[in-house]
């Protein structure tokens, strides 16, 4: 294969290299050796060696690529096309027999994410994909809500503590009490939930790269607007359909 490759080819590969985890991650989490990293989230065995899986595929298919994963070193920063893989999203919920977690897997091109990925081995097996104009759900084309009023609308974070600390706190309560119903569904599934038209909004505040540049190409794909803030090598991001941008 060439050095760059089309969506569809970026797609397909990602269908491949993911499509046993959901077997894989339904083993007893009990069985797991995981410990806390210096941000204090939770790295186990399933992910270094879902990553360290992902990363060899990789490399057998795109030698001339470079890799950046969320707990292995990075790999060739010389080249202009680079793959951004999170093995497991949402690691917490993973371990305590919480299904909302999932896979991502980006590419971008001198440094711009061109595609996303996302599986959700304990979701159906489900995966999203987008390319910045389109998004699929299981390969068919998906878009976000359309009609919004804050009274029927689902507003979603990961985490209320860091949330309530953060500068969108004010946006959030005013949508709470303008009649929004909120959860804290998050992680990739937040957004999984907004980009197939079940969601609003979706708040994250400090996120690393990894957990969100593979979604970006998805959002866009879908239709949904979003702004993000990014400092040092964390991202603040607030998504949202635009009905529902519309009403604020």
């Amino acid at each position: 294969m060439t050095s760059s490759l089309s969506f569809t080819d970026f797609e397909q590969f990602c269908i491949r290299v993911t499509e046993n985890l959901k077997n894989f991650l339904s083993k007893d989490v009990s069985l797991l050796n995981y410990e806390p990293k210096e941000d204090g989230s939770p790295v186990s065995s399933a992910d270094l060696t879902i990553e360290d899986m992902i990363r060899r595929e990789i490399s057998q298919n795109f030698p001339d690529h470079g890799i950046q994963g969320e707990e292995r070193a990075d790999h060739r920063h010389d080249s202009p096309f680079n793959w951004i893989i999170d093995p497991i999203d949402g690691t917490l919920s993973y371990l305590h027999g919480v299904p909302l977690y999932g896979c991502l897997i980006g590419f971008s091109i001198n440094e711009e994410v061109k595609y996303g990925f996302m599986r959700l081995p304990a979701i159906a097996n489900e995966f999203l994909s987008g390319d910045g104009t389109q998004a699929r759900l299981n390969g068919k084309p998906v878009l976000a809500k359309q009609v919004a009023d804050f009274k029927s609308s689902l507003i979603l974070t990961t985490d209320m503590q860091t949330l309530e600390k953060s500068e969108y706190s004010k946006l959030w309560t005013h949508c709470i009490e303008q009649g929004a119903t909120s959860r804290t569904w998050g992680d990739c599934f937040g957004y999984y939930l907004l980009c197939t038209g079940r969601a609003d909004m979706m708040v994250d505040v400090g996120l690393k790269q990894h957990d969100i540049l593979p979604i970006y190409p998805i959002l866009r794909g879908s239709g949904v607007k979003y702004e993000s803030r990014r400092y040092k090598s964390l991202t603040d991001i607030v998504a949202m359909t635009a009905a529902f941008k519309q009403l604020l």
